[in-house]
């Protein structure tokens, strides 16, 4: 069954519906529903077709034209509303060229698989990424709170604030840095700075015309003893004459109070007798952990004075 109007008020278009069902013994059943408009030759239309061949059925809906969009039903206190518009070719926009394809005002994917797409601008509450191509990263920065990471390899990183638990640094140039604790097994440093006391160096006391130098004060602040050597160089000052017995020479602690004094080294029993008399001693001790230690060194002898150059060196362990 066919409806047709041939050129409708002399205008050139053509409408046409046409609706047709056979049944035959060797293409088997089939039945269709076309329109078309034929406007000089410019034809628009769809057709709905369903066939069964050798008892296996297909079915085709096809639609030709320039665009398929679905709207609302717009009236009183309804927006017109195109939620989705399928462009078989290409259209202007707003002068931009919009090339043949399907554009949705809003889309709400339940759950899909995308083969491969391309997305301008994309705002993501949350994203989960089974791999990632680090490839296809180009961004010339990569702004991140937290960075988790097994292996992190840069050429140029920029480190405003950074907490690393452990790590091996091949090669680093840090401008400034603030590390609370560092093993550094082999280190070549062309200038260093280091506050005053932040590591073990030497400590002298020297006086001239004096019976004692001292005294000379080592903090332990460490769990364990702290081993410090102590080394005394004295000689007479030139008013003194000989001979004399010293009553006391030697090196000596005590732990913030004069008494009780300890004695490391002493002699009781040395005659002085030559002008310009020089000696020398030496003595160790461990300082109890968390304890400040005072050392002295000098000789009492009939009122003589002494120069005296006294040396205290700590380890640090």
């Amino acid at each position: 069954m066919n409806a047709r109007l041939n050129n409708a008020g002399g205008t050139g278009v053509t409408v046409e519906a046409g609706m047709s069902a056979q049944a035959n013994s060797i293409s088997g059943l089939s039945g269709q529903y076309t329109v078309k408009i034929d406007a000089n030759g410019y034809v628009t239309g769809f057709g709905l077709a369903s066939s069964a061949v050798n008892g296996v059925p297909t079915s085709s809906f096809i639609l030709r034209a320039d665009k398929f969009s679905i709207a609302n039903p717009a009236g009183p206190g309804l927006s017109p509303i195109v939620p989705f518009v399928v462009n078989t070719t290409p259209e202007t926009i707003n002068g931009v060229l919009a090339p043949a394809g399907v554009y949705m005002d809003a889309a709400y994917l339940k759950n899909g698989t995308l083969t491969a797409a391309k997305i301008a601008n994309a705002t993501i509450d949350d994203a989960k990424i089974a791999s990632l191509s680090a490839a296809k990263i180009t961004a010339g920065t990569l702004s991140a709170d937290r960075i988790a990471a097994g292996s992190l390899d840069a050429k140029i990183a920029n480190l405003d604030a950074a907490v690393i638990t452990a790590g091996t640094l091949g090669t680093a140039r840090i401008g400034q840095a603030s590390i609370g604790a560092a093993q550094i097994a082999n280190a070549a440093v062309d200038t260093l700075k280091i506050a005053g006391n932040a590591v073990t160096i030497p400590v002298v006391a020297s006086v001239d015309n004096a019976q004692f130098a001292g005294p000379v004060s080592i903090t332990n602040d460490f769990g364990g003893s702290f081993p410090v050597f102590l080394q005394m160089t004295m000689r007479l000052s030139d008013t003194a004459v000989g001979p004399f017995q010293l009553t006391a020479l030697g090196i000596g602690y005590d732990f913030g109070i004069y008494y009780p004094f300890n004695v490391l080294f002493m002699r009781t029993d040395y005659n002085v007798n030559a002008y310009n008399w020089v000696f020398s001693c030496s003595a160790s001790f461990n300082i109890p952990a968390y304890t400040t230690a005072r050392f002295w060194a000098g000789a009492i002898s009939g009122g003589n004075y002494y120069t005296i150059t006294f040396l205290v060196l700590g380890c640090k362990r």
